[in-house]
């Protein structure tokens, strides 16, 4: 399976969107993400800086949209929330 291009559209319900729908949901300064090469998502504002993380974020969530963008080849590619 090849790495989708940069413009690959995610279907709605996709694991990645509803998680990252759920950060921007409780980080409302986060615009845009990452994930990268140790297979984490890296989460900024237009600052570069990170939210803090609290007991509030569904890590299940995103652990499945961990494995849903290894899937896809979407390491370090940045996405615009």
């Amino acid at each position: 399976m090849s790495a989708p291009s940069k413009s690959t559209n995610l279907p709605e319900d996709s694991a990645i969107k509803q998680a990252l729908r759920h950060i921007a949901g409780l980080h409302p300064k986060v615009t845009q993400v990452v994930y990268d090469e140790q297979f984490n998502w890296d989460f900024s504002d237009g600052n570069g800086q990170g939210p803090e993380f609290g007991i509030q974020e569904d890590m299940s969530l995103l652990e499945h949209a961990c494995d849903e963008a290894y899937e896809l080849g979407l390491c370090n590619v940045a996405i615009r929330l």
